[in-house]
């Protein structure tokens, strides 16, 4: 198998087994399908954070605009009558399909992205990391203080559910599949290429800055997708969980796995939602006859930054240790050459 069709395939394979999972086991549809959802997030942060090698604090913020925004334009005119009632006119008799909300809900982001882009990438890397953190604070001080827009203290229920488990795996396939056509393309290679040595790459004729700027764009598009999945999925919005202990579980999805690889957000993503459901299980306590395991406050946190440490400690790289994935076909083996008989 071509060494780049091995990345979509790698992909394809594990949401086919998540699905499988939410299929048969019921009480695991709920975290699967949050899992699936997930990915289409970090695979956008990838997009950026990857290809570029710039941290940002600041992408939960697009995963909150395009979640508003989605579930604000799906509403039916009676419900925003009752949970929106200042909501400006314009916006009062809008109701949009749920999937052209959530593309709308991307563009918003984008927008967004587009308005703060421009600026941010001239400056540091550093600097960069700062300045989207500000804007997430930004984003949830709008969020909290636009009553007429996003609702009460920004809490905003009525959403339209309309997300499911084959809904979710859908999305995060196609989120992969875009991705990985954008880190496979002339400018995902001029990216990716100035990611390690800036000022090289801009002495040979390369726009470092143009290119952050795109990558910095179509990211916050996938991400802001991403978030009208999970409001169409969960129903209701609070701004609560668009902040830190969001930001720090994805960005712990996709370090685990692999910072710099598409591979690696996909490993990362599935492998701290499988470790986040079983720490949830065995908080409240887990009785195993013989044995009885009391019940730990702030387990799940305490896990996932325990193990956050362990992987920047043992691998620094992450998981994937800074590598693509490569499938070859079962069966096909590499003939040695036979020496010849003289």
């Amino acid at each position: 198998m071509n060494h780049k069709l091995s990345i979509p395939f790698f992909g394809l394979l594990m949401i086919a087994a998540a699905f499988a999972v939410g299929q048969t086991m019921e009480d695991l549809r709920l975290p699967v399908t949050i899992g699936l959802i997930y990915l289409t997030v970090v695979v956008g942060m990838h997009a950026f954070i990857g290809m570029t090698g710039i941290m940002s604090f600041g992408h939960v913020g697009f995963m909150a605009i395009g979640a508003y925004t989605s579930a604000i334009l799906s509403m039916s005119p009676n419900r925003k009558m009752i949970f929106l009632a200042n909501l400006p006119e314009v916006l009062k008799d809008i109701t949009l399909p749920s999937y052209a909300a959530a593309l709308v809900g991307g563009c918003a982001a984008l927008a967004v992205a587009a308005f703060t882009g421009r600026t941010f990438m001239r400056l540091s890397k550093l600097n960069v990391s700062i300045a989207t953190l500000l804007v997430l604070m930004i984003i949830q001080s709008v969020l909290r203080n636009s009553d007429g827009v996003t609702g009460a203290s920004g809490l905003l229920p009525g959403v339209v559910r309309s997300v499911t488990l084959g809904t979710s795996a859908v999305t995060a396939v196609l989120a992969i599949l875009a991705v990985w056509a954008f880190q496979t393309s002339r400018v995902g290679f001029k990216i990716r290429s100035a990611r390690q040595d800036p000022l090289a790459a801009a002495a040979v004729g390369l726009d470092v800055e143009k290119g952050q700027r795109i990558a910095y764009y179509f990211s916050a598009f996938i991400v802001g997708i991403g978030g009208a999945q999970y409001a169409h999925f969960v129903g209701s919005l609070s701004p609560n969980f668009f902040y830190f202990s969001t930001t720090g579980i994805l960005l712990g999805m996709l370090v685990i796995g692999g910072i710099g690889t598409l591979s690696g957000a996909i490993v990362g993503t599935f492998l701290v939602t499988a470790i986040l459901e079983l720490l949830r299980r065995i908080e409240p306590g887990l009785d195993l006859g013989l044995v009885h395991l009391p019940s730990v406050a702030g387990l799940r946190e305490f896990g996932l930054s325990f193990l956050f440490l362990l992987i920047l400690i043992r691998w620094p790289r992450g998981l994937m240790n800074g590598s693509e994935v490569n499938i070859k076909p079962i069966g096909v083996l590499e003939k040695k050459a036979e020496p010849k008989h003289a």
